[in-house]
Order: structure tokens, then C-alpha cells, then sequence
């Protein structure tokens, strides 16, 4: 009976294999059972947890095998039949299912290998293709850049047909641009409103030394001026939308793309296929600063310097972001206020240890008495000090501290310089950071680094201001 059964089976089983349709079902039918059951076993080994569950998985096998080996029989009886069924009555099914499986398990069909001609064929063609809308500009060649949100129109020769219709439709113009997070700056309009820069508190910002703008002339930037700040090359030779992009090794990129008004258009088509080509502005937007906090924890006031003088400078960048003039209007400003504006002025300490600057009309830099004593420790030493080492200056410190505030309270003193000189406290951070708002606040950054104390990781802090510039009032 046995033997009746086994001869049916491997009947079936050759059945099978001679039809062709019905072979490749049944083996693909048994390679997915494989491929199943083992998975199953590697899942099984992954979350096994201790020697126990090994054991009862080998008592399990063995009571199962009798049901396997009467399941297995069934299997081959079955799969043969139900393979021949298939493969007689549905031959499409069986042409998927065969596609699929070389699709997914077959040998991947070869690339065709590139020739090196091919190659740099397809290279130049890229580059003569970007370069017909950027150009680059090495770093030490240009002295400002616009906001990299900033589209710039500009125009190497008069054109007054695309200037009308750039004014006439600026609204619409700039509308279609914000919704991309971009600015316009339109040159002819920038002029015509050119007086609203004359707010004091703002040129006091920029140019402290003069405190007003004398002489203004009747344009203050012209196209010439955009030229030679951005270092636009002779390729650039017709209206065009300009942006800057990014900061690449040595070297700064601008797109640009020139202004064709077609039959029929107007100048927002003009404008909105610029967008569609480069002026996307979500594609350059920044994202926001990452919080970098965990990564500090138990690192010395040194490692953390860059990172608490820019998280305490927070609370001063809405009023300089008042008095800052952003993009081509900065360049404006630099046109008008000369080279000389970032000069530094002369710093008096007087004798009721104020802070002056002489050639800002004696403006006075008010500090806490803590970050004052930290100011006047690192004007005393010009070679900078390590921040690992400021314990060595504690008396110091504590001399300086005591004749700013006139206090006689030595433990109240020791204690509040304690913490000053703790190479793992940030207490000394945070009193650079307010002594860098103290001018960051009152002065454009050109100049406010003259005054303030900073350093690269690891080296020494020093403030930056020549010395021959500072004068101490010597007390009665």
C-alpha cells in the first residue's frame, strides 16, 4: 500500500516536471517555501532569549515530526496536482508569477559601461549648461554679498522697455516672489526711496564716527556699483535676474538668468518662469539652528564657548535685526559711509571706570560690574589668555572686581570670581557673550569686533583692539 502511494507521488511529481507551464509554478511554488521556512528560523533565532526555549523548541520538533512528515507527503501530492491545474487552466498566472520571481531573484541585466570620450562628453555638455546661468567669483576678489534670498535686477546697458514694465508691474512682482520666501531689489525704486535710510538710530549703527550721512548723492547705488561689488563678468551682458546661491571651496556662486519677453507675454511670465528655472526659494532656505545642548554636557567653558556666546546673543538679535540693513541696502549704506567707518575708536576707561568710546561722541558701553572686571583683565593682557588658565589670574580678578564696585566683602568676592575661573563652569562664557552684546547691540559687526573678547577653541582669548588705542585715567 505504502509503495502504491510513493509511486502515485513521484508520478505526480514527474507529471509536473514534463509540462512546462506546471514545472516552473511548482518550483516556484517550493522555492518560496523555502525561502519562507527560513525566515521563519532566523526570526525564531533572533528572538530566542535563554537555553530554556532552546530545549522546548527541540521537544517541540520531535513531537511535530510525525505531523511533518505526513504534511511534507501531502505536499507533494498536492503541489503537483494543484501545479498542473494551474499551469493547464490559467497559463497567464503562471507567466506572471514566473516574470515576477526572475524580476525579483534573476541576475541583474549589465549596464552598459560609459567610454571615457562618453564621459567627458557628458561632463563638458553639464558645464557649458550651468555655466550659461552662474558664474563664480573667487573669495578674496569680493568684499559683499547680498542675502541669499535676494533676487537682483540688473542691466549692463540701459533698457528702458523692460525697466517700465518692471515698475509698472513691481507690486505684482514682488507678491509673486514672496510667496517663494524672496525679496526684490529693484535699483531705479531703491533710489527713489533712498531718504528712508536716514533713520539716526540706524546710521549711528552703521557709521558712529560721523553719526550723520552729509552730501548724499542724487543716486546712491547705480548698476556699475552692483557690478563691481558682485564682480558680474562680461557673459552677463543683458537684463538679467541675479542671486546669490552659496559658498562652494574658495569660491562664491551666482545664478543669473536672462530676461526674454516672448510674443504675448508680460513681465510676471517672465518673472514666474524664473522661478521655475532657478529662483526657487525653498531650495536654499535654512533651516534652524540644531540645539547642540546634550552634546556639551561636562565640557569645559572652552569647548563651549562659540555655543553659549551665540545662544545668550539671542536676546539682542531682534534690535539688531531693527538696525541692520539687509542685502543691497547694506551696500548702499557701506557706498555712503566710506572705507574708513570700520575703523576703530579710541577707548577711554575714566576714573569712575566707565567705558567710552571717544571718536563715537564719548558713547559709554554699560556693563555689570562681573563682565566689566572680565573686560578689563583681558585689556590688560593683549597676548590673551587660555581660558584653562584663568585660575592663575584669580587675585587679579578679584583686585579689579573690588575697585569697580568699591565692595570690601573679600568671601562675596572670592566666591563670585570662583565660579569665573572654573575651567567647567560657563560663567565665563556668559559674561564674554554680554560683553560682546554690550557692542554688538550699539555697533554693525565690522566694528564691534574690534571690542569684544574671542578666540578659536583650544587657543588663547584676547580682545582685538590695538592697544595704543586704549587710555586708562589714572585715580586720584
Amino acid at each position: 500500500m505504502l509503495g502504491a502511494v510513493v509511486i502515485f507521488v513521484f508520478a505526480f511529481i514527474g507529471l509536473a516536471l514534463v509540462i512546462p507551464k506546471a514545472r516552473a509554478y511548482f518550483f516556484f511554488l517550493l522555492l518560496s517555501s523555502i525561502r519562507k521556512g527560513w525566515e521563519i528560523l532566523e526570526d525564531y533565532a533572533q528572538k530566542k532569549g535563554n537555553k530554556r526555549s532552546g530545549w522546548l523548541f527541540l521537544l517541540a520538533l520531535l513531537l511535530v515530526i510525525p505531523l511533518s512528515v505526513l504534511f511534507i507527503a501531502i505536499s507533494l501530492l498536492a503541489g503537483p496536482a494543484y501545479s498542473v491545474f494551474v499551469g493547464l487552466k490559467h497559463p497567464e498566472i503562471v507567466d506572471g508569477i514566473v516574470q515576477y520571481d526572475k524580476d525579483v531573484y534573476g541576475p541583474r541585466p549589465k549596464t552598459p559601461t560609459k567610454t571615457p570620450e562618453e564621459i567627458e562628453a557628458e561632463n563638458e555638455a553639464f558645464n557649458a549648461e550651468y555655466f550659461a546661468t552662474h558664474f563664480n567669483i573667487p573669495n578674496d576678489s569680493i568684499t559683499f554679498l547680498p542675502e541669499i534670498l535676494e533676487i537682483i535686477f540688473y542691466t549692463p546697458t540701459p533698457a528702458p522697455e523692460i525697466e517700465k514694465m518692471i515698475g509698472d508691474n513691481l507690486d505684482a512682482i514682488k507678491e509673486v516672489l514672496k510667496a517663494k520666501n524672496l525679496s526684490f531689489f529693484y535699483l531705479p525704486e531703491y533710489n527713489r526711496h533712498s531718504t528712508e535710510i536716514d533713520d539716526d538710530e540706524r546710521l549711528d549703527y552703521y557709521n558712529p564716527r560721523y553719526g550723520k550721512l552729509d552730501n548724499r548723492p542724487a543716486e546712491v547705488l547705480t548698476y556699475e556699483d552692483i557690478r563691481q561689488a558682485l564682480c558680474i563678468p562680461e557673459r552677463v551682458d543683458a537684463p538679467c535676474f541675479i542671486r546669490y546661491n552659496n559658498t562652494n571651496g574658495g569660491s562664491r556662486w551666482f545664478s543669473f538668468w536672462k530676461i526674454e519677453i516672448k510674443d504675448g507675454q508680460i513681465i510676471l511670465d517672465a518673472v514666474k518662469e524664473y522661478i521655475s528655472n532657478v529662483g526657487d526659494g525653498c531650495l536654499y532656505s535654512l533651516g534652524d539652528e540644531l540645539d547642540t545642548e546634550w552634546m556639551l554636557e561636562g565640557k569645559t567653558a572652552d569647548d563651549r564657548f562659540d555655543h553659549d556666546v551665540r545662544v545668550i546673543g539671542k536676546e539682542i538679535r531682534e534690535r539688531v535685526a531693527k538696525l541692520r540693513a539687509w542685502g543691497m541696502s547694506a551696500l548702499a549704506i557701506q557706498k555712503l559711509i566710506g572705507d574708513d567707518s570700520d575703523k576703530p575708536s579710541q577707548l577711554l576707561i575714566n576714573k569712575q571706570n566707565k567705558v567710552l568710546l571717544t571718536d563715537y561722541g564719548n558713547k559709554e558701553i554699560k556693563m555689570e560690574p562681573l563682565q566689566k572686571a572680565v573686560f578689563f583683565l583681558f585689556l590688560r593682557h593683549p597676548e590673551g589668555i587660555l581660558f584653562k588658565e584663568l585660575a592663575d589670574y584669580k587675585q587679579e580678578l578679584c583686585s579689579i572686581y573690588k575697585e569697580v564696585t568699591g565692595r570690601e566683602d573679600i568671601d562675596a568676592i572670592e566666591r563670585s570670581i570662583s565660579r569665573l575661573v572654573d575651567p567647567y563652569d560657563n560663567s565665563i562664557n556668559e559674561k564674554c557673550a554680554r560683553i560682546k552684546n554690550a557692542f554688538v547691540s550699539e555697533f554693525r559687526p565690522e566694528i564691534a569686533q574690534w571690542y569684544f573678547i574671542d578666540g578659536s577653541k583650544g587657543e588663547k582669548k584676547s580682545i582685538k583692539l590695538p592697544r595704543e588705542l586704549v587710555t586708562w585715567e589714572i585715580k586720584d
